[in-house]
């Protein structure tokens, strides 16, 4: 089975094209600006079909199935979502989004690969209130200065109209997350650093600690998208001698294995990632590991009893 799931990086692309048309519909843009984004947005629904097909077949699903979901007989839904031709139209959709002209266009393309976890987002083009929203924005500004872009050359790479991006900088309106996401990778920096700024905007109260299974799901996610970005290679090249066998690979992009930091860190980087970039969605995983496994003593729990302390130290100045 191919552990490559095609149709939930498309399914992220999609969720980015449908900002971008909400966005347009609150900024009155033209109707032939809109109808180009509705375009973009249908051309890449179908791909998603096809991408979703794919999956659901190297899941184990029969032709009769997929026929019945989608409503077409068992011939029309072969020669329409066949395996060779599926492939094909998926690389033409990496021709056409990927012409690579420069890092932080590869950057901004690839952006759908990155995992980012589906959540309730705001209103693309709605007013910004309390000083979250210019919490938000400021940094925002300072990516964007420190990177150089000017807004036009920003509004271009995105897809966004110049005025909207100076209204994002600005603190009057608040993006939804796939814009902040975007803007903040066109712009060089790390979109998981202003998650929390962009939640304090959405006025409700913040996300609980990670649960194991959260965490877990996070990590997984990754994994897969360094497996896509590698161009989801046979697993027998990702193996490692002595270390990582190609069931452990498979096993770990089902999510049904997170391997020790070491293990974790020589995959990511035999598949061209960077351990850095992971250490901390693993470590994310660890701690809630644990948490769920010990339970903090109802009267609390002394310093002095953890690991390494040292109670001669007790009294003195910090």
């Amino acid at each position: 089975m191919d552990s490559c799931s095609w149709g939930r990086v498309v399914s992220e692309s999609v969720h980015v094209l449908a900002a971008r048309l909400v966005a347009a519909e609150h900024q009155h843009l033209p109707i032939d600006v809109l109808l180009e984004h509705a375009t973009n947005l249908g051309r890449e629904v179908g791909y998603y079909t096809a991408a979703a097909v794919h999956d659901a077949r190297a899941d184990g699903a029969s032709w009769e199935a997929v026929a019945a979901a989608a409503g077409v007989s068992v011939e029309t839904a072969r020669d329409r979502w066949g395996e060779q031709k599926v492939k094909r139209l998926l690389t033409r959709r990496a021709q056409e989004q990927c012409p690579c002209h420069s890092h932080q266009n590869r950057a901004r393309r690839h952006v759908v690969a990155e995992a980012v976890p589906p959540e309730p987002e705001a209103t693309a083009g709605a007013s910004s209130a309390g000083g979250g929203s210019h919490k938000l924005a400021s940094a925002l500004s300072y990516l964007q200065r420190k990177s150089g872009m000017t807004i036009t050359d920003t509004a271009q790479q995105a897809d966004l109209s110049p005025s909207y991006v100076s209204r994002v900088l600005a603190g009057d309106r608040v993006p939804s997350w796939a814009v902040v996401h975007m803007l903040a990778t066109i712009f060089g920096g790390q979109a998981s650093e202003l998650r929390m700024l962009w939640e304090s905007t959405q006025g409700g109260a913040q996300p609980p600690r990670q649960t194991v299974k959260g965490a877990a799901q996070r990590l997984q996610d990754a994994f897969r998208g360094l497996y896509l970005a590698a161009f989801c290679p046979d697993l027998e090249d990702v193996t490692i001698e002595g270390q990582v066998s190609a069931a452990t690979v498979a096993e770990v992009l089902r999510g049904n294995v997170v391997p020790d930091w070491e293990t974790t860190g020589a995959l990511v980087a035999k598949l061209g990632g960077h351990p850095g970039d992971f250490r901390r969605l693993w470590e994310e995983f660890h701690y809630a590991f644990l948490a769920s496994q010990v339970h903090f003593p109802p009267d609390g729990l002394s310093r002095w009893v953890l690991p390494g302390s040292d109670p001669d130290a007790r009294g003195s100045s910090a």
